[in-house]
């Protein structure tokens, strides 16, 4: 293996054994690692990584959580919506069972919507005044 370019000056190539297992023997690998560091030239980057990772997490979980929010939001509204439905077609059928059974003892089903005035809120004079019969009674 040969390596060129800037990089081939600054990493060597080592051969690292690895632990034998139930299916393997021991086994020679080689492996790139830097002259100075004796670290492999990844691992450096394998940090970069890790830290920007780290450091746009907490907006991530943030923004999920805000997104979570918002979906329990739409959920609850989803909910009220089809409460509403449910009453306003419940409503429908009890004006159409009215309806029809205003029509069938003989009453236009048009009279149910007509306004009704205020009612009379004027009382009997039956008893008097209170001041005639306040004074009488002295």
């Amino acid at each position: 293996m040969r390596l060129t370019g800037a990089i081939a000056s600054r990493v060597l190539v080592v051969n690292v054994t690895l632990p034998a297992t139930v299916q393997q023997e021991r086994e020679l690998v080689p492996t790139l690692v830097d002259e100075r560091t004796r670290l492999p030239p990844r691992l450096a980057l394998r940090w970069v990584m890790r830290s920007r990772r780290n450091a746009v997490s907490e907006k991530t979980l943030a923004d999920g959580l805000r997104a979570a929010a918002f979906e329990e939001r739409v959920d609850a509204a989803t909910l009220e919506v089809d409460k509403l439905e449910k009453q306003v077609h419940s409503l429908l059928a009890r004006l159409a069972l009215i309806e029809a059974n205003a029509k069938r003892i003989g009453i236009d089903p048009e009279e149910l919507y007509r306004p009704v005035g205020p009612p009379d809120r004027r009382v009997a004079n039956i008893f008097g005044s209170r001041k005639k019969n306040s004074s009488s009674h002295r």
